[in-house]
């Protein structure tokens, strides 16, 4: 990048028809540019400017000498101007692209060495060129890189947000089979069964070890959970206690009957010792077992802050 911290550009054309003597100039800057001296060579042109129009080719000629002498911006401002009088100046178009190279401007150089080679070839652009697509190619990479990288942190956001929407409908997911099959709660029942409860509870340390043993196994709490099962198994009870032939009804629902024979597996042992009163006519324990699934049921929809008729 050139320092464009550049003095004031050189005079334009104002007024001024003295031809012979602009003539008389540009020769005289031409000798000094070909000797080297840019500095003297410029100052010839700057009067040649000023004493008749200039053509585009001594605007070129000067902005030459501004590139050499390091005032890049002076120059394109100088082939802007010839360009304006002939477009297709090679001249102009390959020191303006030699100017905007130094300049920093390396698509603009480009596209104005591009098209004075394409009119008038010539080495020194030639070398310009090269060295313009080569500056090119590595700012098309660097784009490239930059793009990238924007792409990539915005699909490790996605990747970050997905994760995140996964983990939170997996914990629901967790807490909704939790609150399903977990034990509810029983609000004090841990260390005896509050007064009142229906049936009676002698001969038993507390109804709570028994639900707490039921509402252990999967099936039994999920059944528990299902208002049908519920439902039929309050209504089994008839006036006198448990109905057996509501009880062998039951028995043969496709959803009432696996949760009672799973209740009446689990209790049936423990309803054994447990003293009291049985179902006439059947086995002791198994007596039991019906009278205790029945308590066992009310006291779960009690436990849920359901309304249980008697």
């Amino acid at each position: 990048m050139a320092d464009t911290d550049e003095p004031p550009f050189p005079p334009m054309y104002e007024s001024g028809d003295d031809f012979d003597k602009a003539g008389d100039l540009k020769m005289e800057a031409s000798d000094l540019k070909s000797a080297g001296d840019f500095e003297g060579a410029l100052a010839k042109y700057n009067e040649a400017v000023q004493c008749a129009e200039p053509s585009a080719l001594l605007y070129a000629n000067r902005a030459d000498c501004l590139v050499k002498l390091d005032r890049p911006l002076a120059a394109v401002n100088d082939c802007d101007a010839a360009l304006k009088m002939n477009p297709d100046s090679a001249k102009a178009l390959r020191i303006r692209g030699t100017a905007k190279k130094e300049i920093g401007d390396f698509e603009a150089a480009l596209a104005d060495l591009s098209a004075s080679q394409a009119i008038d070839y010539n080495d020194q652009a030639a070398q310009d060129l090269k060295f313009c697509v080569e500056k090119h190619v590595e700012m098309e990479a660097e784009v490239a890189k930059k793009r990238n990288e924007e792409e990539e942190k915005i699909r490790k956001k996605a990747a970050e947000i997905k994760k995140a929407q996964e983990e939170a409908k997996r914990e629901a997911e967790e807490e909704a089979a939790a609150s399903a099959t977990g034990m509810p709660n029983m609000g004090g029942m841990p260390g005896g069964m509050p007064g009142g409860m229906p049936g009676g509870m002698s001969g038993m340390g507390g109804m709570a070890g028994m639900m707490g043993a039921m509402m252990s196994d999967p099936e039994i709490a999920a059944g528990l959970q299902n208002p049908k099962v519920m439902q039929a198994m309050m209504g089994m009870m008839g006036a006198g206690g448990p109905d057996p032939a509501k009880m062998m009804e039951l028995m043969n629902d496709p959803e009432v009957g696996p949760v009672l024979t799973k209740l009446m597996e689990k209790l049936g042992p423990m309803a054994a010792g447990m003293g009291g009163g049985g179902m006439p006519g059947m086995p002791p324990a198994l007596g039991h077992s019906i009278t205790e699934t029945h308590q066992l049921t009310r006291l779960t929809q009690r436990s849920h802050g359901r309304s249980i008729a008697s």
